[in-house]
């Protein structure tokens, strides 16, 4: 619980370690008082120190207090990571960029798996507070921006620009990603993975069941990559997609009406990745297939 003095003269406090919160005022020094001893009995205070902020916000009733710096952990070639990352710009908000390349596979790393244990990109941490989940990413950062602004300026998603988000969610780029990658690149990347899997798997036996469920997807999507209705069906669920943007763009300027909202946000990298894909893809390959030989040279325990 951190406690703090509110703007007015009040006091105000705040739980869950700092994370994004509602901040009580407490007008009664006695109570103050008596609430931080009994917090300091319980070993839950620590201290507000101002270089740990970024941003104090006055909303009504409540504060929002952001700890320096939020993180988002990433690959600049994941559509996910993409997402995330035009949200966050969108919305004007500060983070600390890492890049995570699973193709030298970084997010096997047992520090990421155990933040998060699916080892998919994008993963954002605010304090205590980890997501990695894409739509649910962008959400909080809504959240954030709304409490930020204090202004009404921004405004939140309305039932039409969630059903878009998720509408586009629903459309997995992996098969139609990978289809473009020559077979020879992706099988000795994923042999090279299924190693790097099995080394960390001995190396945090509780993190064993974890690694097995990751182990047994590589072996299911180098199957599924072999089945060529596979490809058939993530394309003819990816041309639905575009052809119902385009009956919708034919009516207005962008998804939802006239203004840009996160449904244009998460529907841009789609288009990015269908316009550009073999660039992007040949791209990608050469420079990751070139730093994973590195790494394979190196030794991939030490990867």
């Amino acid at each position: 619980m951190v406690v703090m003095r509110g703007f007015e003269g009040d006091y105000w406090f705040l739980d869950r370690k700092g994370s994004e919160e509602a901040l009580i005022p407490y007008n009664d020094y006695k109570e103050y008082l008596r609430l931080c001893i009994s917090c300091i009995l319980q070993n839950t205070v620590w201290p507000f120190i101002g270089r740990f902020t970024t941003r104090i916000s006055r909303f009504g009733n409540f504060v929002l207090i952001l700890r320096s710096p939020m993180q988002l952990y990433h690959h600049p070639y994941s559509i996910e990571s993409q997402k995330v990352r035009l949200a966050l710009e969108e919305r004007n908000i500060d983070y600390t960029s890492y890049h995570v390349n699973p193709v030298t596979g970084k997010n096997m790393d047992p520090s990421f798996f155990r933040m998060n244990p699916t080892a998919k990109l994008p993963v954002f941490q605010n304090g205590s507070h980890v997501i990695f989940n894409t739509i649910e990413i962008i959400q909080y950062i809504e959240r954030i921006a709304l409490v930020s602004s204090g202004s009404g300026i921004i405004t939140q998603s309305s039932k039409k620009v969630i059903e878009w988000m998720y509408k586009i969610q629903e459309w997995n780029p992996k098969f139609f990603t990978f289809s473009h990658i020559p077979e020879k690149y992706y099988m000795s990347v994923s042999k090279f993975i299924r190693r790097v899997i099995i080394a960390r798997m001995s190396e945090s036996p509780d993190l064993a069941t974890a690694y097995h469920t990751k182990l047994k997807q590589a072996y299911e999507t180098e199957e599924k990559l072999r089945d060529p209705q596979v490809l058939q069906t993530s394309t003819q669920h990816l041309i639905r997609l575009l052809d119902d943007v385009e009956a919708q763009l034919e009516q207005t300027l962008y998804l939802v009406g006239d203004e840009f909202t996160l449904a244009d946000v998460m529907l841009v990298p789609v288009l990015a990745r269908v316009e550009e894909t073999e660039n992007v893809v040949q791209d990608m390959v050469h420079c990751s297939y070139e730093m994973f030989a590195k790494t394979y040279n190196a030794g991939f325990v030490n990867a």
